[in-house]
């Protein structure tokens, strides 16, 4: 680039000695640096990532292969042990290259990826133990073996995208690096070329203009043409004309032509692909015509021609110049096949991590649902079978198995309360519970456990702790519950000491410690942290003695930190250990006395029950007629569609998965259908407590939800707030007089009749807006209506018609459209009974 310098003092007679003496200093300069730079450019040649990469999805590849021997061996029933034996060999040597090769000896500086590497040796190692074991052991053991080897998979797919992002922040820092290293070229050039600039101009006033001038544009195009030649980018100049008048050495590396073939050529026959010539011919003619352009000056990404005939992506830039032969034309290119694959690679193992997701989903629903279905029957008679007259000893039996299948519930719980809680976090439902209550019961729980080890147990609570306190009662004694099964596990013919300790008081909370100490094995100080985290146990032989899926504690962790509080856990190898968690709790005086089970609500409600097993339909019958409820059953989505249609219920309890029709699919059915229960509040009974499913089943219009085994007090509460709501909003009067009396205090009579008329007539084209929202099904749409007619109600008065708008605006926020849409009628009724009641008083003189 050519600038005007003007100097208005003459120089001194030294200048051109000195600037002989710069140029000579920066020309060195420029030599050491191209020397740097070249250097630079072959340790990148060299880089063995494409090793390395390659051998962390070998790893990946591996491990997937061995899951998949499992999982077939699991389905099919027949054991190939050679094959499982085969697979876990390969695996174990691709993984024993990643800790020992000196390829992966950069990555192995990083933290993060040792602790990865030290997981996956944890998870190989027990691997390990189970394919050493004897032929005939192997099968019973290819169920852990499969959940330890998707760990190892999980962990193994989380190492490759963390490493694949340490190549990506390398490689972005390598590049600003050589980007930072040109850049000072650049200025180093630029001062050569102002000294040069300065040497001429001394030059010129000493009489020797025009040899001055023509030195310096020698200069300057060498400069260009060592700047070319050294370029990393494909640097191909053509005329208007379209030839090529300057072909660099990366155009030949990237394009495949030697500089002699292109000189000359019309380059887009050299490098454009034929499907793109005629766009490129006549943009070249606009622009000769015209001086408009879509490309000159910016970076576009486009196929190029590669002189072997196959075509790759390119970086494209082009420029434009003025020549004294015309207009030239700059292209800079840079191969991009490379970045395009990684990104490729990227995004599908960012795909694949997300669908593995989605698969482990998936099957927690299936899971949960097969399980959770016979349990609820369980647990449901068991509820039932207290309530009839039984001895002493046969109620203490019945309450034992009811307490063994909670506890059975509750592990079955640990696996999908974390997927739940990684998803939602750790819902707490705080209620006046008594603190010995939820101890008392949780040691009863495990009292058959800890008899078996020939056990101890102990219960001792100190002065000063509340006995009744506001908390989520069933999350403290899940954390109990997991306490104390790992101590009853843990301890042999010993003693286990639950302790409750008030250790504080700070703004009307009681602070409480509750501990459970053992007098087992112990364990060493260091593993303490380590016990709270995921599918962590003490030890691998003490796992698999007892047995366990190693969340409970790392549940506990995130059930006491949503209540606010500390856990932790002290111990010593032989001298036993103690588990502990503080959480400051609200007293309740209301909660003094046992809170008895929810008896019969007040008003006798007629509920459809949608059940198609038998044994869960008779336990929610029971449960339901025993609190005096009228009760109608369907055994399937489709009868319970039919039944809404023709008869109006106060209540209906869906199960979500039933034959012909599902849950989900007869409540839109019910929404959309114009039947006498379309507006009746709709329970999911549920056995998948997956969070995605509860959303798409209060997405589909349902208003609540349950989770199998349906609980007797649970489903008592859940009803009670359901009507409760449907109350308020029915008992709102159409029209408060008092309030309308308040407003004309407010603004005067008149001007409050004013207030009324333009109420009414904005109120009918809302009606219009509301009707054509719900003919096109758009719930966002609906939903701003409602606002709209919800705010405009209430400042005049119509308590009912602003609390049904609000509750549909409110559905339609909260992402569900169908129950929002289904307010429908009932809006129209009720705007229709405002309109009666105000247009007398609008036209009142």
């Amino acid at each position: 680039m050519d600038a005007p310098v003007t100097f208005r003092k003459k120089a001194r007679a030294a200048a051109p000695v000195v600037a002989a003496i710069v140029i000579l200093c920066l020309v060195v300069t420029l030599g050491v640096m191209n020397t740097a730079l070249l250097g630079r450019l072959a340790d990148l040649r060299t880089a063995p990532r494409d090793n390395v990469q390659w051998g962390l999805m070998q790893v990946q590849n591996e491990s997937a292969r061995l899951q998949l021997a499992i999982t077939d061996a699991i389905a099919t029933g027949i054991v190939d042990r050679n094959e499982i034996v085969k697979r876990f060999d390969i695996l174990y040597s691709r993984f024993a290259m990643i800790e020992e090769a000196p390829i992966f000896a950069k990555l192995r500086e990083s933290p993060q990826f040792k602790a990865q590497v030290n997981r996956g040796r944890t998870g190989i190692e027990g691997l390990a133990a189970m394919v050493d074991l004897p032929a005939g052991a192997l099968p019973g053991k290819l169920p852990e073996m499969k959940l330890l080897a998707m760990t190892f998979q999980e962990d193994m797919q989380a190492m490759v995208l963390d490493a694949i992002q340490q190549f990506a922040a390398s490689s972005d820092a390598e590049r600003a690096d050589l980007s930072n290293f040109i850049k000072n070229m650049g200025l180093a050039a630029a001062a050569l070329l102002l000294v040069l600039v300065f040497a001429v101009i001394m030059l010129l006033l000493q009489g020797l203009k025009l040899r001055g001038r023509e030195a310096a544009l020698l200069e300057s195009r060498n400069l260009m043409e060592a700047t070319s030649r050294v370029s990393l980018d494909a640097i191909v100049v053509s005329d208007s004309q379209g030839r090529v008048v300057a072909f660099n050495a990366a155009a030949e590396k990237c394009l495949g032509h030697s500089q002699a073939d292109a000189m000359g050529a019309d380059m887009a026959s050299l490098m454009i692909p034929e499907r793109f010539r005629e766009s490129h011919r006549k943009g070249m003619e606009r622009y000769l015509s015209t001086g408009m352009t879509s490309v000159i000056g910016k970076r576009i990404e486009i196929d190029a021609l590669h002189a072997d005939g196959h075509e790759f992506p390119v970086e494209l830039g082009i420029g434009v110049t003025e020549s004294e032969q015309g207009p030239l034309f700059i292209a800079y290119m840079r191969d991009i096949t490379k970045r395009k694959a990684d990104e490729a690679a990227l995004r599908q193992a960012l795909e694949d991590a997300k669908e593995g997701l989605r698969t482990k989903e998936r099957f927690l629903a299936t899971i949960s649902h097969e399980i959770r279905t016979p349990l609820n029957g369980v647990i449901g008679v068991m509820d039932l079978l207290r309530e009839t007259e039984l001895t002493p000893r046969q109620s203490h039996y019945v309450q034992i198995a009811q307490q063994s299948g909670e506890a059975l519930l509750s592990l079955i719980s640990d696996i999908l309360d974390v997927s739940k809680m990684n998803v939602s976090g750790v819902e707490l439902h705080p209620e006046p519970i008594q603190l010995d209550a939820i101890v008392h019961d949780a040691v009863e729980t495990t009292s058959v456990g800890a008899a078996a080890n020939g056990n101890y147990v102990s219960v001792e609570i100190g002065d000063g702790v509340p006995a009744s306190v506001v908390a989520d009662g069933n999350r403290l004694r899940q954390v109990m519950l997991n306490l104390l099964s790992n101590a009853q596990k843990f301890t042999k013919g010993g003693e286990i000491a639950v302790t409750l300790v008030r250790t504080g008081t700070a703004g009307g909370l009681a602070t409480v410690e509750f501990s459970v100490a053992d007098t087992g094995p112990g364990f060493d100080p260091a593993l303490a942290e380590n016990l709270f985290r995921d599918f962590t146990t003490l030890d691998a032989s003490y796992q698999r003695e007892t047995g366990g899926s190693g969340l409970g504690l790392a549940i506990s962790r995130r059930i006491i930190e949503a209540m606010g509080g500390e856990i932790g856990a002290e111990g010593r190898p032989g001298e036993g250990s103690r588990f502990w968690f503080r959480v400051s709790l609200p007293g309740a005086e209301a909660a003094q006395k046992a809170v008895a089970e929810t008896g019969a609500v007040q008003d006798s409600l007629k509920i459809l029950v949608a059940e198609d097993n038998s044994t869960n339909l008779l336990v929610t019958r029971q449960m339901l007629q025993s609190a005096g409820h009228s009760v109608e059953d369907a055994r399937n989505g489709a009868e319970a569609v039919e039944r809404a249609e023709a008869d109006r219920y106060d209540l209906i309890l869906m199960d979500i998965s039933m034959p012909r029709m599902d849950g989900i699919e007869a409540t839109r059915a019910i929404r959309a259908g114009n039947g006498p229960s379309r507006s009746t509040p709709v329970i999911a009974l549920t056995a998948n407590a997956i969070q995605e499913g509860v959303e798409h089943a209060m997405a589909a219009g349902m208003n609540d939800y349950l989770s199998k085994p349906i609980r007797r007090a649970d489903l008592i509460a859940a009803i009670d707030t359901i009507v409760e709501e449907s109350r308020r909003i029915m008992n709102e009067p159409v029209f408060d007089e008092t309030h309308y009396q308040q407003l004309c205090h407010d603004i005067t009579a008149q001007s409050a009749r004013e207030v009324l008329q333009t109420f009414l007539g904005e109120l009918a084209g809302r009606h219009t807006e509301l009707r054509a929202a719900k003919a096109q099904g758009d719930a966002i749409a609906y939903g701003k209506v409602s606002h709209a007619i919800a705010g405009a109600a209430s400042m005049v008065g119509a308590a009912g018609l602003s609390a049904l708008a609000h509750k549909a605006d409110s559905l339609s926020k909260s992402g569900q459209p169908e129950q929002a849409l289904a307010t429908f009628h009932d809006l129209e009724a009720l705007i229709a009974m405002t309109q009666d009641a105000l247009v007398p008083r609008a036209a009142a003189a």
